[in-house]
């Protein structure tokens, strides 16, 4: 069961939704492909709601009736040997020397198709005319409308989808006129609902393809994890520290998965000893294929073609600029690296402390060492701009250790245990437990 968190609330996809009504405002038809996951869970569906609450929307019905067996299609055997009769329609006494006849694969479709529909949406008028839609366009009926489908809807064929499509759009573009003033549509499928390729081969001039690929981004992660996150036990300087440092981890791990991200904020308490297990606690019995971890760079504006069944199933997105693979998703074996996820929510959450006490630090050796011990470790005061370098965790530290400045204990604790938080993110190590218990208890009060 994937959670059900109100998705057209978040920042990322209320873009996402603003860039295909932008597109629909200046005139062009949009596909918007999304997985099957957010169709599965009905929350495709509540997006297009979002989509379709304007007043040139037309809303294409689904098939009045129930879908039925298309018309077969009957060939000579000897033309078809790779398709079996079946046996009643076989010749058994020789009469005629061959198989009568075979039958394509029975499919179904809709009883109505979707340009008899449209015209019944209308009311529009009889016809003569061979092409309905043709004739719609032509006679106004459809103009400055925004018809709009969804072709997961039952009994749709994807060659109806496909042909009306790119039909509304050719044949507006043919009648001309401003853009604002044509008739367009928004058509809402998954990838196997439309025909193939349908998506590469659109008229930049008259339609956009709008993929559900980096829709949510890590601040939409973020209002999931502190939105269930409850609050810390404790109230104090440290526990906050500690809350913090956990939903920056939290949301590095989960990355586009809000159903994970929902999961950690309710049920891990913040320790990394013990965010494996809370790992292992969720995962999905998913009808995809293993993918293979990856973390690259992607520029692209759809999932590429290797990624698209992870995608399908929810577990495979674009997410702050990369290719992020859920640690729910089944692998091909491969270990998840969530020491390096760790790390990079720690130095997040950690170096705008550790920067902020550095400050600090800097200001009480400057006002205690003399002008002989800073140039002794290269210090030699402002620059032809009138600017000093920073001292470092490390030359303070050094100051200290020659006995060139003297600090309190206090101070003299917290430059050695920032020095070494701020050494082990700088080598791309996560902090331990321990580690992390270590600064907060130098930490002033009034930290975080």
């Amino acid at each position: 069961m994937r959670a059900g968190w109100p998705v057209a609330t978040l920042p990322g996809p209320r873009r996402h939704l603003a860039d295909i009504t932008a597109d629909l405002d200046a005139g062009l038809s949009c596909l918007w492909l999304v997985p099957e996951e957010l169709v599965s869970r009905g929350m495709a569906d509540r997006l297009l709601g979002e989509l379709s609450d304007r007043s040139d929307s037309v809303v294409l019905p689904p098939p009045s009736g129930p879908p039925v067996a298309r018309t077969r299609v009957w060939s000579d055997a000897a033309e078809s040997p790779s398709i079996p009769p079946p046996e009643w329609a076989t010749d058994k006494f020789g009469l005629f020397g061959r198989s009568a006849r075979s039958v394509d694969p029975v499919r179904l479709t809709p009883v109505e198709s979707l340009t008899d529909r449209l015209v019944a949406l209308v009311d529009a008028p009889r016809t003569t005319a061979t092409d309905p839609l043709e004739a719609l366009v032509a006679r106004g009926m459809l103009g400055g409308r925004v018809l709009i489908l969804r072709a997961w809807e039952r009994g749709e064929e994807s060659g109806d989808v496909g042909s009306l499509f790119t039909r509304l759009s050719a044949t507006a573009k043919a009648h001309g006129g401003p853009l604002a003033t044509r008739p367009r549509m928004l058509v809402a499928a998954r990838e196997r609902d439309l025909p193939a390729g349908l998506a590469d081969r659109l008229d930049p001039t008259t339609a956009q393809a709008h993929w559900w690929w980096g829709a949510v981004g890590r601040l939409d992660t973020a209002v999931v994890v502190t939105t269930y996150r409850p609050r810390a036990a404790r109230r104090n300087h440290s526990g906050d520290l500690v809350e913090r440092v956990a939903i920056e981890v939290l949301t590095e791990v989960a990355g586009p998965d809000l159903t994970l991200a929902e999961h950690l904020a309710v049920c891990w308490d913040g320790r990394i000893t013990t965010l494996r297990e809370q790992l292992d606690k969720l995962t999905y019995d998913l009808a995809c294929p293993p993918v293979r971890r990856t973390t690259r760079r992607m520029a692209g504006f759809r999932p590429p073609a290797e990624l698209r069944p992870g995608w399908e199933a929810g577990v495979v997105d674009l997410w702050d600029g990369r290719v992020r693979i859920s640690p729910a998703a089944p692998t091909h074996g491969e270990a998840l690296n969530l020491d390096l996820l760790i790390w990079s929510g720690q130095n997040r959450a950690l170096m705008p402390v550790i920067d902020e006490h550095r400050a600090h630090l800097e200001r009480v050796v400057r006002s205690r060492a003399s002008m002989a011990a800073l140039a002794a470790v290269g210090d030699n005061g402002p620059d032809l701009n009138g600017e000093t370098r920073a001292l470092e965790l490390g030359v303070m530290a050094q100051l200290v250790h020659s006995r060139s400045v003297s600090l309190s204990r206090g101070d003299r604790n917290l430059l050695y245990e920032l020095k070494r938080a701020r050494n082990r993110l700088a080598h791309l190590c996560a902090l331990t437990d321990q580690d992390l218990d270590a600064l907060i208890e130098v930490l002033p009060n009034d930290s975080g």
